[in-house]
């Protein structure tokens, strides 16, 4: 099976999109059931890799804007088997099967969620590029059970046309490859709850914040790092939490560390005395897969899908319930030695449920039904 992975987008992917074609890639390029793979990506990609005979190949500056004809004829060209778009996007491609990703839950669940103006615009724009995909495409691909029951409950997509593949979790860092984020070198002997993502509305950080001021209420002064840079358009929020945050009387106990590299990021997780996961939107959370990756102690909202990924290896919050917030974090640092190993392998066990080598297995899987349905005469 010849297959053409098109990763449209208007500008350079997200880091974390490029983690994920970084793992999918190479696996799919040694698969039994695939003889090539082409890989396009946006011309700002920074860093285009090669494995193997695989290149990723850029397209001209400004096809994005006229609808990629550049693109489209080297499609034509190529002639691939099936062509793969992860980025919930639409791109006609004849009688050649397209197999489109849902990977992005925010613009589908909480497109307004109290976001500045233009990015409610973004958000309902994203949506609707999305459910056109999903709506012509082939097959669909979502990343969690959570988003393949929005994808047929709410925009009517055939169940019999989506298949559910889940990202494979991190291996986590071994120790000689940690590092230490500036921020903390000298608090690294401290207790510390971490949490991690882009700062935006829809990742809930007022939860945390809250509950913070509710432990120092009871005497407990706990610090928390929060790792993650602020997205455009996000700095009004970054400014009220900081306001909450003073407000509270917790603004010294905030460490706002920023973007971090995978081995701070790392080293972040592994010395942690609690993880929390307070976000308001997810399909697959990464965040999560790699938290359970390095054994953290977690607490997370019930918001789904964190149950369907945490399982059992997580204690829950309601969503904006900032006081039981802060009872399961009083409740996880009170552990002793026992329960506190107990429930870090707990996550490990259940993060080894998720490998990348079953994600290109799967994702071969979906893209082979996508060819038969040509094959068969369907499309």
């Amino acid at each position: 099976m010849k297959v053409l992975v098109a990763n449209l987008a208007n500008g350079e992917l997200s880091g974390g999109y490029q983690k994920y074609l970084k793992k999918i890639i190479p696996l799919l390029c040694v698969n039994g059931n695939v003889n090539h793979v082409d890989v396009f990506v946006p011309p700002q990609t920074t860093n285009p890799r090669k494995h193997g005979e695989n290149c990723w190949i850029s397209w001209p500056e400004k096809d994005h804007e006229i609808g990629f004809p550049w693109l489209k004829t080297r499609i034509k060209e190529i002639a691939p088997d099936v062509v793969f778009i992860p980025t919930a996007r639409w791109l006609e491609c004849g009688q050649i099967p397209v197999v489109t990703m849902i990977r992005n839950m925010e613009p589908l669940i909480v497109p307004f969620g109290g976001n500045p103006w233009k990015e409610v615009v973004k958000n309902i724009g994203r949506a609707y590029v999305a459910k056109r995909a999903c709506k012509k495409a082939t097959r669909v691909i979502a990343v969690s059970k959570h988003v393949k029951d929005f994808l047929h409950n709410q925009w009517n997509i055939e169940s019999s046309k989506i298949g559910t593949v889940y990202h494979g979790a991190e291996a986590p860092n071994t120790l000689e490859t940690l590092s230490i984020p500036d921020c903390l070198q000298n608090q690294k002997s401290d207790q510390y709850v971490f949490t991690s993502g882009s700062i935006r509305l829809a990742r809930g950080l007022e939860d945390i914040i809250h509950a913070l001021g509710i432990l120092r209420g009871m005497g407990l002064f706990y610090k928390l790092v929060i790792a993650g840079g602020v997205d455009p358009g996000m700095d009004k929020y970054r400014r009220s939490l900081e306001k909450t945050a003073m407000k509270l009387g917790v603004e010294t106990q905030i460490i706002w560390a920023g973007r971090l590299t995978e081995y701070e990021m790392a080293w972040c997780y592994q010395n942690s005395s609690a993880f929390v996961m307070t976000s308001r939107a997810e399909a697959c959370p990464n965040i999560v897969l790699e938290a359970m990756a390095h054994g953290c102690v977690c607490v997370s909202t019930e918001t789904l899908p964190m149950p369907e990924f945490f399982n059992d290896s997580a204690i829950y919050y309601p969503p904006k319930n900032a006081k039981a917030l802060a009872k399961m974090i009083e409740t996880v640092l009170e552990l002793d030695d026992n329960q506190r190993n107990a429930m870090s392998e707990k996550a490990k066990k259940r993060a080894a449920e998720f490998s990348w080598g079953v994600c290109a297995e799967k994702t071969v899987g979906e893209l082979a039904k996508a060819v038969e349905s040509r094959q068969s005469g369907e499309l």
